[in-house]
């Protein structure tokens, strides 16, 4: 007849000290840091109490999606290398940077406005993950939008454009 040996008392309390030092990191140095945006409006004149809760509100959604930090990255660009309303930008960029502007776009198909455009500057290599992006909103939209209800989705939307989505 044979059985089974029963644990060993060492092999179960070092089973227990390896679980214990267990933790959901992803780095050696401990916990992973959150996905970070940034957001920072590039005109004059900080835009209304609705636009700027809207991209509260969409930079709070896609820091629940995206989980884990990226890191950081050293940017140096020069004045309009990506957009014309792009300030230059000489700075350590944590996960992604947001230039935002509010401006008039102009409707490339008649009767049809354009809310929003957005797209990535520069992105990691590899991964093509962005670091720095612009998103330009429509200034003639923005009132009827924020009536409407659907501003913070146009937002969220165009966040999601220039994350890659």
């Amino acid at each position: 007849m044979m059985t089974r040996p029963g644990p060993r008392p060492h092999a179960v309390l070092a089973l227990l000290a390896l679980l214990t030092a267990c933790t959901d990191s992803t780095s050696p140095s401990g916990p992973a840091q959150g996905f970070t945006i940034t957001v920072r409006y590039v005109d004059p004149l900080q835009p209304a109490a609705p636009v700027v809760g809207a991209f509260t509100k969409a930079v709070a959604t896609w820091e629940r999606v995206i989980v884990d930090s990226v890191g950081s990255v050293p940017v140096q660009l020069a004045a309009a290398a990506c957009d014309s309303s792009q300030p230059a930008v000489h700075e350590t960029v944590k996960d992604l940077l947001i230039l935002v502007h509010v401006r008039q776009i102009s409707d490339t198909v008649p009767g049809q406005s354009i809310l929003g455009e957005s797209g990535p500057c520069l992105v990691r290599k590899p991964g093509n993950i962005p670091v720095l992006g612009v998103m330009s909103l429509n200034s003639t939209t923005l009132s009827s939008l924020a009536a409407s209800g659907l501003l913070d989705d146009v937002v969220k939307h165009e966040m999601a454009h220039l994350l890659g989505f």
